[in-house]
């Protein structure tokens, strides 16, 4: 994926939709398959957990995740997302496409099934 197709993704992408879905989630962001955060959003009124720091931190450490992920994929099939769930939120990294991943943590007591369907509504995947 070239720069610009990558540009493309991201600005076509509404953050504000995927707020929509639910209003237990947090945070929205997305990245490369490498690590590296190219545009990110809290919701209205929510204090980050983590600092700049954290956060850059944190993201790689989802991407490196993700790619081990992907060592099982000729025998599964390509991951679809996953949820992380800490102590404070649950965190989803979902691939969308071979070098973007979204991030979108909510509240540890939402619904995730329902958050998820609905983000897959938003990107329309093809499951």
């Amino acid at each position: 994926m070239t720069q610009e197709t990558k540009k493309q993704v991201i600005h076509d992408l509404d953050f504000d939709l995927i707020f929509e879905c639910s209003d237990s989630i947090r945070f929205v962001g997305i990245c490369t398959t490498h690590g590296q955060l190219l545009d990110a959003k809290y919701a209205d009124g929510v204090s980050p957990l983590l600092s700049d720091s954290g956060l850059q931190f944190s993201v790689m450490k989802s991407s490196i995740r993700h790619a081990t992920r992907m060592d099982a994929e000729g025998d599964l099939g390509k991951p679809e997302y996953s949820i992380t769930s800490y102590e404070n939120v649950k965190r989803a990294t979902i691939p969308i496409d071979s070098s973007l991943l979204l991030l979108v943590s909510f509240e540890k007591n939402a619904d995730e099934a329902t958050i998820m369907q609905k983000i897959f509504e938003i990107i329309q995947f093809d499951k």
